[in-house]
């Protein structure tokens, strides 16, 4: 299932696939890469409503962001910044914009995927089973259709994190109970910084940096439009 910045189209795929009423054990890929990869298909994916509006900016609409900024955290379009592109030493290589884009895509943690739980839980009709248990997997991590550097991938890579998710046995709570699986990054050192001026200003633009001074740790998903 494609990811779309957990906006309300997300959030439907969510529900619909509570209705299942026999639905009791779920392995749900997200497909979390660039949105614009295939921009042929970009429109079924958003929708009209998202689509913008034909512009004579032919800059602005090869840069076009697919979210709304205005509806998410720190997500202010920095026109100049967002359009250039990220790494000009690499074909079919995104706009800085995009990059920023996928990252909140890929930023899977504890809280999202509870809240993912919840949400396929709460599309569950009155008469059926409940679901007890479900395995989140991020696929296509840090993909835009050309090549990336492991140092780039090893970002995306860092936060896009496996998790399975059951339902809580003590009776006294509905808070689901995760954790997380997978494999850790291999080429992720201690030492590790963001490879890059233009990676580390769309990751701050995100997340700004805090007392611990460790970007691996400084992360978090952003919440479902539920």
């Amino acid at each position: 299932m494609r990811r779309t910045y957990g906006d309300a189209r997300e959030v439907k795929s969510y529900r619909l696939l509570g209705s299942l009423p026999k639905l009791q054990h779920l392995s749900l890929d997200l497909d979390v890469s660039d949105l614009l990869r295939d921009v042929s298909n970009i429109q079924g994916i958003l929708g009209e409503d998202m689509w913008p509006e034909e512009s004579d900016d032919e800059e602005f609409d090869e840069g076009w962001i697919p979210f709304d900024m205005e509806a998410l955290p720190n997500h202010e379009f920095h026109r100049e910044f967002d359009l250039e592109i990220y790494d000009v030493t690499r074909s079919n290589a995104p706009t800085n914009g995009r990059i920023r884009g996928a990252l909140i895509n890929a930023a899977i943690d504890k809280s999202l995927a509870c809240s993912i739980f919840e949400t396929i839980s709460g599309g569950k009709p009155k008469v059926s089973v409940p679901l007890e248990r479900l395995d989140l997997k991020a696929i296509e991590v840090g993909e835009f259709g050309g090549v990336m550097s492991d140092a780039t991938l090893g970002v995306f890579k860092t936060i896009a994190k496996q998790w399975r998710v059951e339902k809580n046995p003590r009776y006294d709570t509905d808070e689901p109970v995760a954790k997380e699986t997978g494999e850790p990054v291999r080429f992720l050192t201690p030492t590790m910084t963001l490879p890059d001026p233009e990676m580390a200003r769309s990751w701050r633009l995100l997340w700004p940096e805090n007392e611990s001074g460790d970007w691996k740790e400084e992360w978090h998903s952003f919440p479902l439009s539920v």
